[in-house]
């Protein structure tokens, strides 16, 4: 019986999808799984059949107490911390009064965490028949489990992601330290990725054995909810989108535009981030935009081509090199849409850089994106606008980019939906015919690559580290496709160019291959579904 180790929610990408993803496959296999993590509504889940909340002074509530549909069960167990709740990156969690960057924690601080953690695992370890543990991340659940693994004789997986390794445990000798003690202890290493394990090696080079416990599943999709839609159905899809929406809080609706025109004319720093910084704050980070139901008519009713962005929004995701590529796109396809879905620091800058574009504002889109994504700590580069900006100058064609963004960018050309969980991407990948994940930085395991695929969607990603291993292995299957069309360099003054490019082609050929998109789709079901990846990671983890 496996107790899984998650330190925040369950809701969103990365490590918070992979925990949510594989207990339910898990589930569904029919087996029993302990989950201790911070979800703060575990009712929203149909595979946890009881919740059990411990509060600080010991008592235990339980909070949900259910049957569900499936063959196997998951028991949630949140342990109560406090106000403080230790992160990698920054971002809102209401619940918490003090959100930090773990780095910033004193030392008291974090063995108040870890103890209170452990205290709880050790309850539930206890109580119940657990024979393996499993921690998320390099800190700081493998130290709990670590501790409560060798008090009561249990193995222990962990499981490097690469936030904690970028943003905690390379910046403090503390948390490197406790990254080294959970890895060395552990029986397994799981990773997502060759370059997962390339980093780890990279931070841990003395670490004997390392590489002789990693065991490296595929990553996963859950195929129950991804399916192909034809075009003529997409406004069926749409309508239940729409539906949804309709149950849910919206968040705030904040007119960007007329904010950005009280502006002056020549750009100011100073002037442009307080306005930046003032709208940040009404914007709602976990809801869905308000109006975006009605506003969704512009994709269901649409004959050009829909471009789908999904991720958060911060400079190191690239999103802006979508964004610089939108004026020559259009010159091909004047009716081209673009979804953007997610929320983050560089939001307010995006809607800025597109206001500056569709209104003639060259200066201004020039200082945008010398400032960069002023908003995150620290400030970051946009180069790879940058970079497009030089290159369209050397070749004298900046001008020309410019006025066809004034010419062609309409206010409705780019859809900012705000925050949309599974439930809703679910009806709205299909609906599209391209998604772009432009990452500046190097992902180990980039998923929303084949749910793209699963949708029948054309996915093009940064040619480097798990995106470039998840293409190279649909290429090796395919070796029949061509592929290039799907990679962009993350070179800073190639990266829009490559856009620019490829995405007509991979649309194009989707269009003129009528069986494309059931070989992206039974590509992801033979080789990435969850259900198929718990089965393995349950028998490794059981030492069968």
């Amino acid at each position: 019986m496996i107790a899984l180790l998650h330190g925040y929610l369950l809701e969103g990408s990365g490590s918070n999808l992979w925990t949510r993803a594989i207990v339910q496959g898990l589930c569904r296999a029919g087996e029993t799984v302990h989950l201790m993590c911070q979800e703060q509504h575990p009712e929203a889940y149909d595979f946890i059949s009881k919740a059990i909340h411990y509060h600080p002074d010991g008592r235990e509530e339980m909070v949900l107490d259910r049957t569900t549909s499936y063959p196997g069960e998951v028991i949630f167990h949140r342990p109560e911390l406090g106000s403080t709740l230790p992160v990698y990156v920054w971002d809102r969690y209401d619940w918490f009064e003090k959100v930090t960057p773990m780095v910033e924690l004193d030392d008291a601080a974090i063995e108040a965490y870890l103890q209170r953690n452990v205290e709880v695992l050790e309850r539930i370890i206890q109580r119940h028949p657990i024979t393996v543990l499993h921690a998320n991340h390099t800190v700081m659940m493998p130290e709990v489990a670590r501790r409560a693994a060798k008090a009561h004789g249990l193995p222990y997986a962990a499981m490097p992601h690469g936030s904690a390794l970028e943003y905690a445990v390379k910046r403090d000798r503390r948390f490197h330290k406790m990254g080294q003690m959970g890895l060395e202890e552990a029986t397994l290493v799981v990773v997502t990725g060759d370059e997962v394990r390339q980093r780890l090696n990279a931070i841990y080079p003395t670490l004997s054995g390392l590489n002789e416990k990693v065991i490296q599943p595929p990553l996963g999709v859950d195929m129950e909810r991804f399916k192909l839609v034809d075009r003529t159905q997409r406004r069926a899809e749409i309508e239940q989108l729409q539906q949804r929406l309709a149950r849910l809080s919206p968040g705030a609706n904040v007119p960007m535009d007329a904010r950005l025109e009280t502006l002056p004319k020549q750009p100011d720093r100073k002037k442009f981030t307080t306005c930046i910084q003032e709208v940040s704050h009404l914007f709602d980070l976990k809801k869905p935009d308000e109006g975006l139901a009605r506003n969704l008519e512009r994709i269901a009713g649409n004959d050009g081509p829909v471009l789908l962005y999904v991720g958060r929004l911060i400079s190191a995701k690239g999103v802006h090199s979508i964004l610089m590529a939108l004026p020559e796109l259009l010159r091909q396809w004047p009716d081209l849409k673009w979804l953007v879905v997610g929320h983050g620091p560089l939001r307010g800058i995006l809607e800025a850089l597109l206001w500056a574009l569709r209104c003639g504002k060259r200066e201004w889109l020039r200082a945008l994106v010398r400032w960069g994504s002023l908003l995150e700590e620290p400030a970051q580069p946009l180069d790879s606008a940058q970079g497009h900006l030089d290159y369209l100058a050397e070749g004298g064609q900046l001008e020309r980019w410019f006025a066809d963004a004034e010419r062609l960018l309409k206010p409705d050309t780019v859809l900012f939906t705000g925050y949309l969980t599974h439930a809703e991407l679910q009806h709205l990948f299909p609906c599209c015919d391209a998604a772009v994940f432009p990452s500046v930085v190097a992902e180990s395991g980039p998923m929303v690559f084949l749910e793209a695929l699963a949708s029948g969607v054309w996915p093009l990603g940064t040619d480097h580290a798990g995106m470039a291993a998840s293409i190279g292995a649909f290429s090796a299957l395919h070796p029949e496709l061509d592929v290039s069309a799907m990679k962009v360099r993350p070179e800073a003054a190639m990266t829009v160019r490559d856009i620019v490019a490829h995405l007509p082609m991979g649309v194009e050929q989707l269009q003129n291959s009528p069986n494309l998109k059931e070989i992206f789709y039974n590509h992801v079901r033979n080789h990435h579904d969850w259900r198929a990846i718990a089965d393995y990671l349950n028998r490794r983890l059981s030492g069968s």
